[in-house]
C-alpha cells in the first residue's frame, strides 16, 4: 500500500502545518534540563518522622493528629508534615533523613529503608474506635 505523501493532499486532511523532512537522521532531541524539585512541608522534620496526609487538614483533625503526635512525645513542629504524595517520595524522604512515616488515607509506595505506618485518614479514625486501637498497636510496636 502506497501512502500518498503529496503536500496538497495532506493540507487537506490536516489544519496545522505540514513539514517534510528529508533526512529523519538530523532530528535530535531538544535538551531538557533538570529542574530541581522543589519540596513543601510544615514542621522541621528533625524527628526523622514525616506524615502524610491527603489534603488540609480540619481544625478537629488537626487536634487529633497533635493528640496522636504527644502521644508518641512528638509535636507537629519535630515532624515533616506533607500534603498529598510526592514524586519520588522514598528520594525525597532520604534527603530529608526522614526513617519513619505515617499516612492518613493515603496509599503511599516507599521501599523498605523506612519504617511505614499506613493508617486510615484522620476522619475515618476520629470516629472509629477500632481504627483507632490498630494504630495505636502500630505506634506502640514503632516508637
Amino acid at each position: 500500500m502506497k501512502i500518498n505523501s503529496d503536500p496538497s493532499f495532506l493540507k487537506e486532511l490536516f489544519s496545522t502545518e505540514i513539514y517534510s523532512i528529508s533526512d529523519p537522521s538530523v532530528i535530535t532531541s531538544p535538551e531538557v534540563e533538570e529542574e530541581a524539585m522543589l519540596i513543601s512541608f510544615q514542621g522541621d522534620g528533625t524527628s526523622g518522622v514525616a506524615i502524610f496526609v491527603p489534603e488540609k487538614a480540619t481544625s478537629s483533625e488537626n487536634e487529633f493528629l497533635k493528640k496522636i503526635l504527644s502521644s508518641i512525645q512528638l509535636t507537629t513542629k519535630s515532624i515533616a508534615l506533607f500534603t498529598g504524595v510526592l514524586p519520588n517520595t522514598s528520594d525525597a524522604l532520604k534527603d530529608l533523613q526522614i526513617n519513619k512515616v505515617i499516612s492518613f488515607g493515603l496509599d503511599i509506595e516507599l521501599n523498605n529503608d523506612f519504617i511505614h505506618i499506613p493508617s486510615a485518614s484522620l476522619s475515618e479514625l476520629i470516629e472509629q474506635v477500632s481504627l483507632k486501637r490498630e494504630l495505636w498497636s502500630q505506634l506502640k510496636a514503632n516508637f
